[in-house]
């Protein structure tokens, strides 16, 4: 027995089951038209619309949904390589991807918070002078000769 008759079989007797509870559940409850009981109206309708289709049917829906797999891997793979392409630094002017790292504009000892670390934490906190911004990173494109910053 192929999958196609496989899954017909397996509709059909789905749709029978969910119709069989809509009717039991409405007659015991009095509710046909409450909407837990039309979803379970619309599931067996569902399936028994998939139970008288063609074997034909079936076969497309397979390899429609192997297309639809594959596609959905060929787009991951790209929205990863865009991932990667985003942490690449490029010229803002050029565009290009060819730059070189000239400094970090690093902030040096500050005296103030020094001072202010050590009034509050005695003379260990005269290290708070070294805590900081890291600054920022210059770079210069070798195409342009554009120098440009980034965090």
């Amino acid at each position: 027995m192929n999958r196609a008759k496989k899954n017909k079989r397996r509709f059909l007797v789905l749709s029978i089951v969910m119709l069989g509870a809509y009717l039991y559940f409405g007659y015991l409850w009095d509710a046909f038209a409450d909407i837990e009981m039309l979803f379970i109206l619309a599931l067996s309708a569902g399936s028994l619309f998939l139970a008288t289709r063609s074997e034909d049917f079936h076969e497309r829906w397979e390899k429609w949904s192997e297309s639809g797999r594959e596609e959905y891997n060929k787009l991951s793979a790209q929205s990863a390589a865009k991932k990667e392409n985003k942490k690449v630094i490029k010229c803002p002017t050029c565009h290009s991807r060819d730059v070189q790292f000239m400094q970090n504009n690093k902030k040096g000892f500050s005296v103030g918070k020094a001072v202010g670390g050590a009034a509050l934490t005695g003379g260990i906190g005269t290290l708070a002078g070294f805590a900081g911004k890291k600054g920022k990173n210059e770079w210069l494109c070798t195409n342009c000769h554009t120098t440009f910053e980034t965090k």
